[in-house]
């Protein structure tokens, strides 16, 4: 039997067209925004009306070296999940800063497809902050958004009816977390880690051959897969999540022009909050030592972006700690949980997990076959090995000496 092929995504948007939009399909524009490996993500535009919708097609095979069957269900799965986090998004007070999640129009469960809202126009929160976007309660925005969709549904509190029961998950994304973040670095079984030429010897010593670090790994790894204390989204970091500015776009000065939508929710999972913090940390972190080795930028320019950093991953930190604080003195009813301290303690287990989380996904971002842009971005190979130290560096500061950071 020969491979599967790449389904005809062509026919499908054709069919979303005249089913679920009722548009006339000649009248449409189509225009790819995701050169993704196992999914397809389209804006389909009205030339009529000039509405436009998004579509998200999921293949049950890669289209670059295949792994065998990936299932297309996880598209299904990935819109309950926008659906429960747009849910508890659209719950937290106008007011309040937090990022917001694009709204499902519909979904075709048997072609593995659905449409949701067109958040246009927008970059991803990571292009922005490689341009030099410095956006306003960046790190609040973050907190807000994982203690009020998470907290709540710890095992502390009675979680939602029928909570558990619900099938969001896909097993075979957590297996490629639990693989590329948390093994992959140091058994590349598959022979698909990526060592920069000249950065081989230091790569394999700090982190491949490193047995303490390699410890922290397995011990967070068992975390991942047996503590359920939420679902989470997974994936949360500045490349899933879109930015869409009211008006001109201001780099080199904190602004508060712009809306920012969570997406990409397929990788959600029971696991541990501390897994979504510490990919907030990890991302804002990798920012900023791409900033530090950008080129055409003056001293004063980088210290202003260093500066602005330290300070939404502190706020990040902090208002994840008095949020869920407040979340859990009102909802926690059971009187042995209700005592300060216990749910102090509860809260920077937390942050003290995500310190962990943090370090290990900036590690896998270096050797790991899923580079970050600002990785690829770095053309210049002494700076390309500079700020990849950098991230080593600071990644088993964060493993090891808690939240401590040097970005130097």
């Amino acid at each position: 039997m020969g491979k599967k092929k790449p389904i005809d995504v062509t026919k499908l948007i054709e069919t979303a067209c005249k089913k679920d939009l009722k548009w006339n399909y000649e009248n449409v524009r189509c225009e790819e925004l995701s050169d993704g490996n196992v999914n397809y993500l389209f804006r389909i535009i009205n030339k009529e009306t000039r509405e436009s919708v998004v579509i998200k097609i999921a293949d049950s095979v890669t289209r670059v070296k295949p792994d065998g069957h990936i299932d297309p269900e996880r598209n299904f799965l990935e819109a309950e999940n926008m659906d429960w986090f747009n849910h508890n998004s659209e719950m937290v007070p106008k007011d309040v800063p937090t990022l917001k999640v694009p709204k499902i129009l519909s979904v075709n469960e048997a072609k593995h497809y659905f449409l949701m809202e067109d958040i246009v126009p927008s970059i991803t929160l990571r292009q922005a902050l490689m341009e030099g976007v410095m956006p306003v309660n960046l790190g609040i925005s973050f907190a807000t958004f994982i203690a009020t969709s998470q907290i709540p549904y710890v095992e502390l509190v009675e979680r939602a009816p029928n909570m558990d029961e619900i099938n969001l998950l896909n097993d075979d994304l957590i297996k490629i977390t639990e693989d590329l973040v948390f093994k992959a670095p140091f058994f590349d079984e598959r022979e698909r880690n990526i060592y920069t030429k000249g950065n081989e010897e230091f790569l394999r010593n700090e982190i491949t051959n490193d047995k303490r670090l390699r410890f922290v790994s397995a011990k967070y790894l068992n975390k991942f897969k047996t503590y359920k204390q939420s679902l989470i989204h997974g994936d949360l970091h500045t490349g899933s999540v879109l930015v869409k500015f009211d008006g001109e776009k201001i780099v080199g000065k904190p602004s508060n022009n712009m809306d920012m939508f969570v997406i990409d929710a397929e990788f959600a999972s029971f696991a541990p909050i501390a897994y979504d913090v510490g990919n907030v940390i990890a991302h804002l972190a990798i920012a900023d030592m791409y900033n530090m080795v950008k080129p055409n930028l003056t001293t004063k320019k980088r210290m202003e972006f260093h500066a602005y950093i330290s300070k939404e991953m502190d706020a990040f930190v902090s208002a994840f700690r008095q949020i869920s604080y407040s979340i859990l003195r009102r909802e926690i009813e059971n009187p042995l949980y209700r005592s300060n301290r216990f749910v102090k303690r509860y809260i920077e287990d937390i942050i003290n997990d995500a310190w962990k989380f943090a370090g290990l996904e900036m590690i896998r971002r270096v050797v790991g076959s899923a580079k970050v842009p600002e990785l690829e971005k770095i053309t210049d190979l002494e700076a390309k090995i500079r700020m990849e130290r950098m991230i080593v560096k600071a990644a088993k500061d964060f493993v090891f000496s808690k939240n401590k950071i040097n970005r130097a």
